[in-house]
């Protein structure tokens, strides 16, 4: 059990097996919980920790979310990671608290480079989003498509976007006029 200060309690029950002379991790078991959310692993998945840091078909879900991440991580990075029918409820539980939202998140992530110095692409796409509470808060029910490209270094946790992120956001009505 995990409490970090202000952050409400994290539990975490794991379980795997290391095969030391191949240096493989199969990660068989996880569950973990953090405000009210939990989180588990769908399908074993192997952490590979010969030469580096490699994962092999990740695959966890968070109620009707699912992420899934393979490649490498270190030293070099080669990721490939997706994010499906993540709701906006789901990742607010994350945010800052007073924080709300609804509507639906996808995202594809296919990184390249270094920890110290990513670079690739992040697509996201949101439908149905709206911010109920906090700040960006917003009546209209939206879709959004951002993609950020990323192609510059991590420094003191601040990810920094050199070529620019495009966002296109498509207004639905909510309601007509007679």
């Amino acid at each position: 059990v995990l409490n970090p200060p202000g952050k409400g309690e994290a539990r975490i029950d794991a379980s795997a097996t290391m095969a030391l002379v191949r240096q493989v991790l199969t990660l068989e078991r996880l569950q973990a919980s953090y405000r009210g959310q939990t989180t588990t692993l769908v399908q074993p998945a192997r952490i590979s920790l010969a030469n580096g840091v490699a994962i092999d078909d990740l695959r966890l879900r968070a109620g009707q979310a699912t992420v899934t991440a393979s490649g490498r991580i270190a030293p070099t990075l080669k990721l490939k990671a997706a994010l499906r029918h993540g709701s906006a409820g789901l990742l607010s539980s994350f945010a800052a608290a007073g924080i709300t939202a609804e509507g639906d998140i996808s995202a594809d992530a296919d990184l390249g480079g270094t920890l110290a110095a990513p670079s690739g692409t992040i697509r996201v796409s949101g439908r149905g989003l709206r911010g109920l509470t906090g700040p960006g808060a917003v009546r209209a029910r939206r879709d959004a498509t951002p993609r950020l490209n990323l192609e510059g270094p991590l420094i003191a946790g601040k990810l920094y976007f050199s070529e620019g992120v495009d966002y296109i956001i498509r207004k639905i009505p909510i309601f007509e006029l007679p």
